[in-house]
């Protein structure tokens, strides 16, 4: 039986980088820790207003239940402790990369961890955007296309898909499950994923006659105003 310990709470975790005075990194003053009331990850800052909701009485379970990882800065198999100082509260994609794109082996290192948070939004978001074009360009969809597939999937379709139609996207989504993993922790396969699907709403709004009679051709025209 291993004997390692195990990671310490997540609110000990936050609570740790709460209390840490403002770092300088590279003549600017930050600390990982936006809002220790307010879960998020600490690199990339993704939030859900859901979380907001979890728990309000106990800190802890609240930061527990988002599903945000607890990521050793210093790895266990290279010696990393079990104490607060050596985790961050990480998305499950940000982990995934940090762990890939960070070789921490011991805590001389951490300007570059400092730098890697700091850079990680516009980085990230930079990645996002070419994924996108990428797979615009592949599928031979226009970006345009992809939003109107968005929109229909945010709860439009409920109102104008019939049995039909629903079938279809039941279809596709078993496709989909088939070709993408859904607990991939790699941005790239679930953000391919969540963009199929919405390819896969557009196709089939725009492919049905019955959505052309319910008036969603003109509500779709409207976005090439």
């Amino acid at each position: 039986m291993s004997d390692r310990e195990k990671p310490p709470r997540a609110i000990d975790i936050v609570e740790y980088w709460d209390k840490q005075p403002l770092i300088e990194v590279n003549g600017r003053y930050w600390n990982p820790m936006k809002d220790i009331g307010e879960p998020s990850c600490q690199a990339c800052g993704c939030y859900n207003i859901e979380w907001d909701e979890f728990h309000k009485d106990n800190l802890n379970k609240k930061w527990e239940c988002t599903g945000l990882e607890k990521a050793h800065i210093v790895p266990h198999c290279l010696s990393g402790e079990n104490i607060p100082s050596n985790f961050l509260m990480l998305c499950r994609s940000c982990h995934f990369d940090f762990d890939t794109q960070i070789a921490t082996d011991n805590r001389r290192k951490m300007l570059d961890v400092y730098n890697w948070l700091i850079e990680r939004p516009t980085k990230l978001g930079s990645e996002i955007k070419s994924l996108i074009e990428n797979f615009c360009r592949d599928n031979k969809i226009s970006n345009k296309q992809l939003n109107r597939g968005r929109f229909l999937k945010s709860g439009i379709a409920e109102k104008v898909f019939d049995e039909n139609q629903w079938l279809k996207i039941e279809i596709k989504q078993n496709e989909r499950s088939e070709k993408y993993n859904p607990l991939a922790k790699n941005l790239e396969e679930n953000k391919l994923a969540l963009l199929e699907e919405y390819k896969d709403y557009y196709e089939v709004a725009t492919d049905s006659q019955l959505c052309l009679d319910l008036g969603v051709y003109d509500w779709l025209k409207g976005f090439d105003k």
